[in-house]
Formats: structure tokens, C-alpha cells, sequence
């Protein structure tokens, strides 16, 4: 089962997203307890407490949207959200994580996501993704595969809506799923590295990708737990 080997220090339960430095990693820190109900409706009361950041995604032919990025944890699940300015049906969200937190990333069986529109009109699709070598790759290289691609499952879940003049994406992710090949495996106070990536495209599928949360030096996400006692021990 893979964890992360490196241990944040102690920190209260409340959100926390400041500059920083981590063993691996330079950027932002995230850190806040709180549980989502993942159906693309980004309400103020549930994610109140969540640690935020502002962004600014380039539009396809010009322009920018602004964004925020929100992101806590509960005792079982990781979630995201994400708030668009915009109306545009061709918005996508992506992620990939340093599992042990060392560094080195992509790396074999780093643990991802992904919810993306449909091209063609349908529905939205959301896929578990992990960086791997197995499968149809070329020697040396690390690919992105689907889970279930790889004889793992799917686990979490994704929505994106449009709210008003909005567009709201809800994603989570277990802390500790049972697919121990392809997910990390986090529990509170853990460090797990991550990316987070927000792409606008035009109907003719040329995107432009903003990485929101740097692929690389990545930021840092601090699995909390639900009170502050509980980082004392």
C-alpha cells in the first residue's frame, strides 16, 4: 500500500493555504476539514471552510476567466472544487498526485484524476487515473491510464454544472481505497503532493491548459483531521 514518507508538522483544522516549502516540493499548501456532497452545486455553507485559491484561466481565442480552486478533506474522502466564471461547455479538470510525496514525479503508480466534457455533446466523463508503465507504453516511459484499464476500479466521483453565470466542478477521492496498486493512501497529517491543472477549449477541441497548482515544483495538500486536539498527540 503506498503512503507518503513524509509527515507534515503539526497544524490546526482549520484551512491553510500559504507559501511554503516541503521536503520535495515548493508551493502551496492546502489544508482544510470539511465534507462535500459531490452533485456540481459549490454551496457557501459546505464549503466554507475550505482552503481557496484565486486563479485566472486563458479563454481559447483570447481573454481570461477568473476561477477559484477549493480543496478539504473529511475522515474518509478528498475534495475538490472548482468555480468558473463562465458558461462555456468545454471546461475540463485535471490532477495528478505524488503519492509518497518524494519528489519524483510522474513515477509509477502515481494516482490521478480527471473530468472532462464531451467533444461530441455527451455526457461529462470522469475517470481514477494512475501514471504507470503497464500496459500499451513505450519502454522507459510513464503513461496515463484509466484505473479499470489496468485491472484496478474507479473510485471517487465527479459532477460539473452550470450554476447561474457559473460553472461548478465537485470532485472527491478516497483518503484509503481499496485499489492499492493504482490510489495513495493517505491518513491525517500525511503530505500528499499534487498538480491541478483547469483546461478551456473551443468546439473544435484546441485547449488552453492553466496549471492552476504547478505540475512541477508541485503543491502540497495536508490531510486534516477534524480537530485541532487531534494534532497534539
Amino acid at each position: 500500500m503506498l503512503r507518503p514518507r513524509t509527515l507534515a508538522v503539526a497544524a490546526g483544522a482549520a484551512a491553510l493555504l500559504v507559501p511554503t516549502q516541503a521536503s520535495g516540493h515548493t508551493g502551496l499548501v492546502f489544508s482544510a476539514f470539511g465534507r462535500a456532497t459531490v452533485d456540481g452545486a459549490i454551496q457557501s455553507g459546505e464549503w466554507e471552510g475550505a482552503a481557496k485559491l484565486s486563479f485566472t484561466v486563458t479563454a481559447p481565442g483570447g481573454g481570461t476567466v477568473p476561477g477559484e480552486l477549493l480543496v478539504m478533506n473529511d475522515a474518509t474522502n478528498l475534495y475538490f472544487g472548482v468555480r468558473l466564471e463562465t458558461t462555456s461547455p468545454t471546461t475540463s479538470v485535471a490532477t495528478t498526485f505524488d503519492n509518497d510525496h518524494d519528489g519524483a514525479s510522474p513515477e509509477e503508480g502515481d494516482d490521478g484524476f480527471f473530468l472532462a466534457y464531451s467533444l461530441g455533446g455527451g455526457p461529462d466523463t470522469f475517470a481514477d487515473t494512475v501514471r504507470s508503465s503497464r500496459g500499451i507504453c513505450p519502454p522507459g516511459a510513464i503513461c496515463g491510464f484509466r484505473d479499470v484499464e489496468l485491472g484496478g476500479t474507479q473510485d471517487g466521483a465527479g459532477v460539473r454544472a452550470f450554476r447561474d453565470a457559473e460553472t461548478h466542478f465537485e470532485v472527491s477521492h478516497p483518503l484509503d481505497s481499496q485499489d492499492d496498486l493504482n490510489d495513495f493512501s493517505v491518513q491525517g497529517r500525511d503530505v500528499l503532493g499534487f498538480g491541478f491543472q483547469v483546461s478551456m477549449c473551443d468546439t473544435f477541441g484546441a485547449c488552453n491548459n492553466t496549471a492552476v497548482v504547478p505540475f512541477g515544483p508541485m503543491g502540497d495538500i495536508v490531510v486534516a483531521r477534524a480537530a485541532p486536539a487531534d494534532f497534539d498527540g
